[in-house]
């Protein structure tokens, strides 16, 4: 969940740095909130809760994919949202890619091993669709990033960017008042 907040954050940061306007953005209606509580939950149980690494594969998978299924029911619910629906291919390439592999595929290399995590497991030659996998390495900070990661962030980027414009009637009514 790391990458995905660096994302928000970073949008949040090129709003007003594009003259975008954030109190825009913050009025934004979304539907079904009260499912990101559930993916907060479950994403803090997969980090915390001390589940035992014999249970990764059901009791943490389970939890892991419910996340997902209540994050990709938001964006589906809020599709009339502007620029939501690539957060939703992004969201959707992480989804698909874990639950055939029961985990997301981490690359390593020389400088960058992965640690085995609910979500992470290092690449093996078995995995499936690995050009979807956590490839890209980050050596610096010590994080691998997938395409999913990067189309959902993009995609956050894009909402926030379109949410956070002034209708072209607004921008209509500031010239008369001048």
């Amino acid at each position: 969940m790391g990458i995905e907040l660096f994302f928000i954050c970073l949008a949040l940061v090129l709003v007003p740095l594009t003259n975008g306007s954030l109190k825009k953005l913050f009025k934004t209606k979304f539907n079904n909130k009260w499912t990101l509580v559930g993916v907060a939950a479950g994403h803090l149980a997969i980090a915390y809760a001390n589940i035992p690494k014999s249970r990764y594969d059901d009791l943490g998978f389970g939890i892991l994919m419910g996340t997902y299924v209540l994050l990709i029911g938001f964006v589906v619910s809020n599709f009339s949202v502007k620029g939501i629906w690539l957060a939703f291919i992004g969201l959707c390439c992480n989804a698909t890619v874990i639950a055939l592999n029961l985990g997301m595929p981490v690359k390593s290399t020389a400088e960058f091993l992965p640690v085995q995590t609910i979500k992470h497991q290092t690449a093996t030659s078995q995995d499936l669709l690995t050009p979807l996998s956590d490839i890209f390495v980050i050596n610096r900070l010590k994080i691998s990033i997938s395409v999913g990661d990067i189309i959902f962030g993009v995609g956050i980027i894009l909402m926030c960017f379109l949410l956070s414009r002034k209708s072209a009637k607004a921008n209509n009514e500031e010239e008369y008042e001048l």
